[in-house]
């Protein structure tokens, strides 16, 4: 992540290359990401197992990112004022992906709905 900041701020926004940015994520495997949360922009790179590097950037520099690679904006299911920015491929391949999981939950749930009615119809 060192690389890719031009500006570092401890305590708030950085600057970052937006070419550097753009040629890093377009790299596989995909390890970057950008949150918003209550209009603040982080810039995270996913490392190892549980590591990753965050620095807070601007909205105009959160912004430019998104357009330059034609990231999408996910808007998050918990957070109200949260969401997060993909690139198309990301998105398709977690929408197989949870597609995917929905079918095996819905093979066991639909197992357990037969037993329970082989249960019930035991007792009549």
């Amino acid at each position: 992540m060192e690389n890719l900041i031009t500006e570092f701020n401890p305590t708030g926004e950085c600057r970052v290359g937006i070419d550097l940015v753009a040629k890093e994520w377009n790299k596989k495997p995909k390890k970057f990401t950008i949150l918003q949360y209550d209009g603040k922009y982080t810039l995270v790179k996913y490392g190892r197992g549980n590591n990753c590097a965050k620095v807070q950037i601007s909205k105009e520099q959160a912004l430019e990112i998104v357009k330059l690679i034609g990231l999408k904006e996910i808007k998050d299911t918990f957070f109200r004022s949260a969401s997060s920015f993909k690139s198309p491929s990301f998105i398709k391949s977690e929408i197989e992906r949870l597609t995917s999981i929905r079918m095996e939950k819905y093979n066991e749930v639909s197992r357990i709905e037969d037993i329970i009615i082989s249960y019930r119809n035991s007792l009549n």
